[in-house]
């Protein structure tokens, strides 16, 4: 998240928002499972450039806030039955959070925010992405 307020800062925004997130999320590298997802295990691999570039495209998008971010990420920590919070959680919960800018700026890259989720899961070794589809009702439509 200090990675996000950062991006925010750079942009002259003392908000952070979902794209500001995967911004941070890219800026941790491969070190992070969030970054490694998107640079790696995408259908189409997503660097920073790619992601500043597509701010455009959403940035009149409506976004989720902050604290929805937080919340749902916290949901995933409990779905997942984890007891810490990492980038894992916020990206599951971007992911999940369809109408978000963040999400929507994956699908306009061509990376369906469900099959991040799957590459998420499988890395965790949680091969359930079915369970987690229904679970999450809004993801379901963007499968």
């Amino acid at each position: 998240m200090d990675l996000a307020s950062a991006e925010a800062a750079r942009r002259g925004d003392d908000s952070v928002d979902t794209v500001d997130v995967l911004v941070g999320m890219l800026r941790e590298g491969k070190k992070s499972i969030a970054g490694n997802v998107l640079s790696f295990h995408c259908s189409v691999p997503v660097d920073v450039d790619l992601v500043l570039a597509g701010r455009q495209a959403v940035c009149d998008v409506p976004d989720v806030t902050l604290a929805d971010l937080v919340s749902q990420s916290l949901l995933e920590v409990r779905w997942l039955n984890h007891n810490y919070v990492g980038t894992e959680h916020l990206l599951l919960a971007v992911c999940a959070l369809v109408r978000s800018r963040g999400a929507r700026l994956l699908t306009a890259l061509g990376n369906r925010p469900v099959q991040v989720c799957s590459h998420v899961l499988d890395i965790l070794g949680h091969f359930e992405l079915d369970r987690w589809v229904a679970d999450h009702p809004d993801a379901a439509q963007s499968r």
